[in-house]
């Protein structure tokens, strides 16, 4: 299972209003809380489908997760680093209580970089069909006493499957190369 790193970034602060009612407060100590959306949606668990955890291996789960307090190296309001088994999520800032502001992982760089080189190995596959394909034959099969017209592939060569020979002049009809398959 792999769980994607979330930290303080400028969106990574525990705010609240002071007194007055305008002012911001950063607020220590908080147990913030991480959901699938910004309102409603599913809160992220140590027991949940999407699990959260304050280890990039997942071994210590949590339901929540703090906001510094303002001792030691981090500053009073900075959400603590948590780790989550979805790539983004929105974290109530408040514990409980007030709008959600979304945290997007710090791995970011390395989820575009595994998505460009998932694109590019398609395309690679892609390419690699249409080589193939390239090279293919067509089929034409008479069905109710008539041929169809010859497929639209250039030069490939068609095979025409019927119990009459197709069609060589006129437009859509057998051209040199292609095989008649008699049936019927």
């Amino acid at each position: 299972m792999t769980f994607y790193e979330f930290e303080s970034t400028p969106a990574g602060w525990n705010m609240g209003v002071a007194g007055d009612g305008e002012t911001p407060v950063l607020l220590g100590g908080i147990a913030n809380q991480a959901w699938s959306q910004k309102t409603g949606g599913v809160q992220y668990t140590s027991a949940g489908a999407v699990r959260l955890a304050l280890d990039r291996d997942g071994t210590t789960l949590t339901d929540t997760f703090p906001g510094a307090d303002g001792t030691g190296l981090d500053i009073k309001g900075q959400i603590q680093r948590v780790y989550c088994e979805s790539p983004t999520f929105f974290i109530d800032g408040n514990g409980g209580a007030g709008p959600r502001t979304m945290l997007v992982t710090t791995d970011v760089a390395q989820l575009a970089l595994a998505a460009l080189q998932a694109a590019q190995d398609a395309l690679a596959g892609v390419n690699s069909l249409n080589t193939l394909t390239a090279n293919m034959v067509g089929f034409a099969v008479k069905t109710g006493g008539s041929y169809p017209a010859r497929p639209p592939i250039g030069t490939r060569v068609v095979l025409w499957i019927g119990d009459t020979a197709p069609p060589t002049t006129g437009a859509g009809c057998a051209v040199a190369g292609d095989l008649w398959w008699q049936v019927g």
